[in-house]
């Protein structure tokens, strides 16, 4: 009986120990600064969101963020290395929809993400823009389906599972086109450039990556993926309203290293909150079709676990197959 209460007792006392471990890291955390992985290219959508949470988390926080840029094997290369980092609260990975879609897609991509990572909090959810070359023939997207059924387009997108192949996979299969090309490219603000030389005939991208382009007319939008127009956008049409029966939303999304203490995702939590809370960049999500609602640690997690759960269906509707 002794023997059983003085285990008790020395577990309790190690518990209790450990929490004080883990409040007092976060009392002193951080202490150096902090690495945003971004594994896609600079100058796409995931790239430009990462930077200015980034930027608005270090005035919370009181350390820099370094946004570390690792693109390739279709966000894998990135994700892969933010899973195996040690999980201190100091890398932290920006990801998206590919996040809970790439295990559907991929044989071996080298994450669980219902075991390896742990939702911080969501950036933002937004619609998509489908964009042509500023000299392309097509003015509208019946003009671009009309065009794509005498020949095949080339459309750019970010690789396998990334929300721009998911948007052009789904609005090829409510326009019943096939055979058109599609480019892959590490991230997408290569491929932007691409197009803007009149080397795609369309590619689909964020409004907050584009919008300087759309509005210079370096690129011409035909058509968003939301359910209503966009206030920036007001003349160009929502794929519904053109006849093709599908909406998108890209999210943008933090994760953490499963493992990492509660008491570190919570700081980190509170600076992603503090970030969101900032009228400029309220103002400029709204403005660009973007919500930047706030997500706790938990809602998060939660989220990208129903997430992935509904992507097993996303899979089979857009006749996935593991390569």
């Amino acid at each position: 009986m002794k023997s059983r209460f003085v285990e008790n007792l020395f577990a309790v006392v190690m518990v209790a120990a450990s929490f004080g471990a883990s409040l007092a890291m976060a009392q002193d955390f951080p202490t150096k600064p902090i690495r945003i992985i971004v594994p896609a290219a600079a100058g796409g959508g995931l790239d430009a969101s990462s930077r200015l949470i980034g930027q608005k988390m270090a005035e919370k926080l009181g350390q820099q963020v370094i946004i570390d840029n690792r693109p390739g094997a279709d966000t894998m290369l990135g994700t892969r290395l933010a899973k195996d980092v040690p999980a201190d609260g100091y890398t932290i990975l920006g990801q998206a929809n590919g996040l809970t879609l790439l295990p559907y897609v991929r044989k071996d991509p080298g994450f669980d993400p219902m075991k390896d990572c742990t939702g911080l909090g969501m950036m933002l959810t937004a619609p998509m823009v489908l964009e042509v070359p500023p000299n392309s023939v097509d003015r509208t997207l019946q003009d671009l389906v009309a065009r794509a059924k005498t020949k095949s387009l080339s459309y750019g997108t970010g690789g396998a599972a990334t929300p721009q192949q998911v948007a052009s996979a789904m609005f090829l299969q409510a326009a019943g086109l096939k055979g058109q090309t599609e480019i892959p490219y590490k991230g997408a603000g290569p491929t932007l450039i691409d197009l803007i030389g009149g080397r795609l005939d369309f590619t689909f991208d964020g409004f907050n990556s584009s919008r300087p382009y759309i509005e210079s007319g370096k690129t011409r939008a035909l058509g968003v993926t939301g359910a209503t127009r966009m206030q920036p956008l007001p003349d160009v049409p929502t794929f519904q309203e053109a006849g093709y029966n599908f909406t998108y939303r890209v999210w943008h999304v933090l994760v953490v290293p499963t493992g990492t203490p509660k008491a570190v995702i919570q700081r980190l939590s509170e600076a992603l909150k503090y970030a969101l809370e900032q009228k400029d960049i309220v103002e400029r999500w709204r403005s660009e079709g973007s919500d930047p609602t706030f997500l706790t640690p938990e809602e998060t997690t939660e989220f990208l676990r129903k997430d992935y759960v509904n992507n097993a269906k996303l899979a089979v509707d857009l006749n996935y197959e593991k390569q």
